[in-house]
């Protein structure tokens, strides 16, 4: 059954976040500009990497050397090193290279250029990703976006902290093509939360955070485009905008996925992608996860429990994008997708 959720009594207001200004009047953003829009962990680190090989050098320099010896990930370096120098100025907001290109960290020591991420690069990462001012604003509208004193919520970042008290945000592109819209409740006349439409650099700097932190395993994003839950606009109308979902996964993950679903549900027929999605907003587990210890703790209980399979033409809603995959939220048996678990 479709949830239409109403937005036309909601409030709105202003997610926080310092201005170019406010940000260069206390001293953070030396530079002028403080927003990396760097997606590549590794190469990240590989520039890094360069610069600790030719410390002092100026910017022209070592984009030559980065384009000589590091493989782009994705998007190759650019003639004009417009790329590349935006690696060299993240490493600069990060505070991890000094603005004469001198590196002040002892960051990433025995790994090579080229190399993937090891267990010892992605913990930097993490720290960067937690430290980050930037990071940090966009980390607080999980915790308290209605909080004056957001400060003092940054103050308190890190892993642990977050993962404790952060909470699943819901956000849409509503009046752009950038998501600009966040709500923290699927219900009619949620609080609107919206990023200021002046900011038009921190809607398009969105995908920068979540993409570090799904490289980083600390974030899961999906896609509620085929689930029950639709959005209804301020005039009443339907709009086909793409809803999905972000959370902080939670440390927390030894939980009776069952018991859970006994518990909250009448019915002894369980329609699983939407007790999956129940699930993930309670206790901000990865989806996969999820899908997993369903199935584990359901065969372990199998007196008691029995499962419904499905055609994977039911599944596979729309055709898969090779580079951006769906997420299912049917989990698998024994090569079967199960759609529903009946309780005995």
């Amino acid at each position: 059954m479709i949830k239409y959720i109403s937005l036309e009594n909601s409030k709105t207001y202003l997610l926080p976040a310092l201005t170019d200004g406010e940000a260069k009047s206390r001293s953070i953003d030396e530079k002028g500009w403080s927003y990396s829009n760097v997606y590549g962990l590794r190469e990240l680190k590989d520039v890094f990497l360069i610069i600790c090989k030719n410390p002092g050098k100026p910017n022209k320099e070592i984009i030559e050397q980065v384009h000589k010896h590091i493989t782009p990930e994705t998007k190759d370096w650019d003639f004009k090193g417009r790329k590349a120098l935006e690696h060299i100025n993240a490493l600069k907001n990060f505070q991890a290279v000094d603005l004469d290109n001198f590196p002040t960290k002892e960051y990433f020591r025995g790994s090579n250029i080229n190399q993937e991420l090891s267990a010892s690069d992605r913990e930097i990462m993490k720290a960067i990703f937690f430290e980050y001012f930037r990071f940090q604003e966009i980390i607080s509208w999980f915790i308290d976006p209605a909080k004056e004193d957001r400060m003092s919520i940054h103050s308190k970042i890190s892993e642990k902290y977050v993962s404790d008290f952060s909470k699943p945000v819901f956000f849409f592109p509503y009046q752009s093509r950038f998501v600009d819209t966040f709500i923290y409740e699927l219900k009619d006349c949620p609080d609107i939360y919206i990023i200021d439409p002046k900011m038009s650099h921190l809607k398009r700097f969105w995908d920068v955070f979540t993409k570090w932190g799904v490289t980083l395993g600390l974030l899961e994003r999906f896609s509620l485009l085929h689930s029950s839950y639709k959005i209804r606009d301020y005039e009443n109308s339907i709009k086909d905008k793409e809803i999905s979902c972000a959370y902080f996964v939670s440390n927390e993950q030894n939980v009776d996925l069952i018991d859970f679903l006994v518990g909250s549900n009448k019915s002894k027929h369980i329609y699983l992608p939407e007790a999956i999605l129940q699930i993930c907003f309670h206790f901000r587990i990865p989806v996969e996860v999820v899908k997993e210890l369903i199935v584990k703790q359901a065969v372990a209980s199998k007196q008691f429990i029995g499962f419904d399979r499905t055609s994977e033409i039911f599944v596979k809603v729309r055709d898969f994008n090779k580079k951006k995959q769906e997420t299912i939220f049917f989990p698998k048996y024994k090569d079967s997708f199960i759609s529903h678990l009946n309780l005995k």
